[in-house]
């Protein structure tokens, strides 16, 4: 009689086999598709994981900060730039510096359905990679612009061009960690925005500095970040793995760990395939479109951010003072960002709570901005500085995405659909900054502050969402008892690998709050 083998995994990453006749519903004991579901592993220890854990985040980790740092870098450098007469060197007036925030945006905008298609289609490391050498090469054709339509053209393919990164990061994060490892892996690579707003602060003071160049310093500046872009993303594309199963860095043991890991968490594993059933149900889930308004509102405000430099400038000071005062918010960033990260990991179940908290650093920066008197300066400077503080709620809305959502194509599509809502928000942000209303900026703080208001209630919003789906499932496994729930379990799953079963088939799932 032949014998087929099942793998579980049990609590801390092991897998054991049981055995089955060829008479039996086959269904019962398909767990996985994948090749390392079919071997049996030898017996790993806490300590084992760990180490798997740790090699992991020494190669992962510092290969995803670092395209993350530069994506971030190129955004900030505009802002840089502006202080150092590239306004007047490019002949801008009027709106033309907000529509260059909002034509990127709408690059990325239009780029994230053709991403959603490719990121379920193909290698998600490889789509990243190449097209992180594409913005580096795109960056630094920035140098060349010499009005507002060349200028406005190459924004715009930026955008296109960097559309793949956040999306793809959620997806590796949750290819690569547990759920309960996502807020500390997300705020990890997130906390880059605020380490390149204080490494681009410094590196535009230092080019600053430089006399006698051919070019002008900020042209020089998109010419530096966009050759390292294209250093790391080539970097990137020959050292990411395609999935733990295929890390070049694990032993084979080490490998099967790294995927059982997941197994355990009832994780998506990468497959390459487009399933419309599950691209539907992304678009049918309330809980999908909570999401969305949630990035809408994030980054309708984030274009403080953007317009930090000058506003500080705008307070009377010089281009290298201006560079100077407004390192202290980078740090600030981070601060928070590891706050919520940190907040997430050991208060369970408490994310969607601490975005409501968090909402209030910016708000009463947002606040401040706008009734201080414009002669208290630093009070005006450190207003600028908490009302930046965004990122941390980014970092919330993608662990969000990462642990609550299931099936390669919904995760897939839910990550567009939220950085969809990222690019709306980032398009709608800039035209609320009216250069007539400098430097107090009135609609903008007010929209800023309307908007987190906003994003608060969306919170909530979201979190009775979850928790109703959650009390349905418990409810429905306490009236059916374990083995019978069991059996509805496997049945719900009709064959199917249960790592592309999506949040709402898996009943088993269990929403993070």
């Amino acid at each position: 009689m032949e014998v087929e083998k099942n793998v579980d995994v049990n609590a801390v990453g092991l897998v054991h086999t049981e055995e089955k006749t060829d008479g039996e519903d086959p269904a019962l004991f398909k767990t996985s598709s994948t090749e390392a579901a079919e071997v049996t592993l030898l017996s790993a220890d806490a300590k084992e994981e760990r180490w798997v854990l740790w090699k992991i985040d020494m190669v992962i980790m510092p290969l995803m900060c670092t395209v993350f740092f530069f994506q971030y870098l190129d955004k900030t450098s505009l802002s840089y730039a502006a202080v150092f007469n590239m306004r007047t060197d490019t002949h801008l007036v009027g709106q033309d510096y907000s529509w260059l925030s909002t034509l990127f945006y709408l690059g990325q905008f239009f780029s994230e359905y053709p991403m959603t298609y490719l990121l379920a289609r193909f290698q998600v490391a490889r789509v990243v990679g190449v097209s992180t050498v594409f913005w580096g090469i795109v960056c630094m054709c920035i140098a060349a612009v010499q009005n507002f339509a060349g200028f406005g053209a190459v924004r715009f393919i930026l955008g296109i061009a960097e559309g793949a990164v956040s999306p793809a990061f959620v997806l590796i994060t949750s290819y690569w960690y547990k759920r309960s490892e996502h807020p500390m892996r997300v705020a990890a690579w997130v906390s880059c925005n605020g380490l390149a707003q204080i490494i681009g602060a410094l590196a535009m003071y230092g080019i600053g500095k430089i006399t006698g160049a051919a070019v002008e310093s900020w042209r020089l500046m998109f010419l530096i970040t966009g050759a390292l872009t294209i250093v790391f993303g080539a970097l990137f594309l020959f050292l990411m793995p395609i999935s733990p199963l295929t890390a070049w860095f694990l032993k084979p043991k080490e490998r099967e760990i790294a995927h059982a890991r997941l197994q355990v968490d009832r994780l998506t594993d990468e497959h390459l395939n487009f399933d419309r059933r599950q691209l539907w149900e992304a678009l049918m889930d309330p809980k999908v479109w909570c999401i969305f308004v949630l990035s809408i509102l994030t980054c309708v405000t984030s274009f403080v951010i953007t317009f930090g430099s000058i506003i500080i400038s705008g307070f009377g000071y010089g281009s290298f003072q201006t560079m100077l005062v407004g390192l202290p918010a980078g740090g600030i960033q981070i601060f928070f960002i590891w706050v919520s990260a940190f907040g997430m990991r050991f208060i369970p179940n408490s994310r969607t709570y601490l975005g409501c908290f968090l909402t209030l650093v910016p708000l009463i920066g947002s606040s401040l901005l706008l009734s201080l008197p414009i002669d208290n300066k630093w009070g005006l400077v450190v207003s600028c500085w908490f009302a930046t503080v965004l990122s941390d709620l980014m970092v919330i809305g993608l662990s969000l995405c990462a642990s609550n959502v299931k099936g390669n194509t919904k995760k897939t599509t839910v990550n567009v659909i939220y950085f969809i809502g990222y690019c709306t928000g980032c398009c709608i942000g800039p035209q609320l900054w009216i250069t007539a209303e400098a430097p107090r900026y009135h609609t903008g703080c007010v929209a800023n502050i309307a908007c987190l208001a906003a994003l608060a209630v969306t919170f909530l919003v979201y979190r009775g969402l979850c928790a109703w789906d959650n009390r349905k499932r418990d409810r429905l496994m306490e009236t059916m008892g374990q083995v019978e729930y069991e059996a509805y379990r496997i049945g719900k799953q009709r064959g199917r690998d249960p790592s592309d079963l999506t949040d709402l088939e898996d009943v088993s799932f269990r929403y993070v709050l």
